[in-house]
């Protein structure tokens, strides 16, 4: 053999050996850092900040009827770096309360800032609202306020699940990946998801658990709170 054939012959060798350079895939689970319900309220005076549930839905009259919606908010930094690409992504409720046997469950990237206070409602009615609260119409009660009552959000929706029985749900969806991209990148932009129910059938509100596991901390649920997980590439 010349030295020609020998030197692309081990060129050849040395390409086929070296292993290629693979990005490093890793995969978290995030516990919520906030959650709150929106309350239909005419004057704003009610939340449930740190309840055991959080509701979605329009609720029947043993609850005083009204819209019922729910918001989750997930810190990532310090967890996800900020080169990271987004690869997957799911949304994990625990449904622990429902009056219907199948609803559509909606979530939407929230635009504006908002607030978990310390009112604590083991029922569905919610409590008055403290101070720092989201409401129906505050993003902090009381001295700031949504620019549509009932929560500003990015349309359209950007998943969709339908829950029935108490049991654990998930939505992922493209949208979602979107929109957890856009908080790693953008973390001033990163306020969470709006939860938005059935708002036409009465007593079509269901309960998720909270991050909260005990009702107005005096008896534990056992339930699950809401968990993010998210599976992000970075270069090796």
């Amino acid at each position: 053999m010349n030295n020609k054939k020998l030197i692309t012959s081990l060129g050849l060798a040395l390409l086929i050996s070296t292993p290629a350079v693979a990005d490093l895939y890793i995969t978290e689970q995030i516990p919520a850092s906030q959650d709150n319900t929106l309350i239909e309220n005419p004057d704003g005076a009610r939340s449930d900040g740190t309840g055991p549930y959080f509701r979605v839905g329009l609720t029947g009259g043993n609850l005083g009827g009204g819209i019922r919606r729910g918001l989750v908010h997930f810190d990532l930094e310090g967890v996800i770096p900020p080169e990271a690409r987004i690869e997957d992504v799911a949304l994990h409720l625990y449904l622990a309360r429902g009056e219907v046997e199948k609803v559509s469950v909606r979530l939407y990237r929230a635009v504006r800032d908002w607030g978990e206070g310390a009112s604590c409602s083991s029922g569905g009615k919610g409590a008055p609202a403290q101070t720092g609260d989201a409401t129906w119409l505050h993003t902090f009660y009381d001295i700031s306020f949504w620019d549509e009552a009932g929560g500003d959000r990015a349309r359209p929706a950007s998943a969709r699940e339908f829950v029935g029985m108490p049991d654990s749900y998930t939505w992922s969806s493209n949208r979602m990946k979107r929109d957890v991209q856009l908080w790693v990148e953008q973390p001033a932009e990163n306020f969470g998801w709006l939860v938005i129910g059935d708002e036409r059938t009465p007593n079509s509100a269901v309960a998720f658990g909270s991050r909260e596991a005990a009702q107005c901390d005096t008896t534990p649920t056992g339930i699950p709170g809401p968990m993010l997980e998210v599976t992000y590439s970075v270069p090796e």
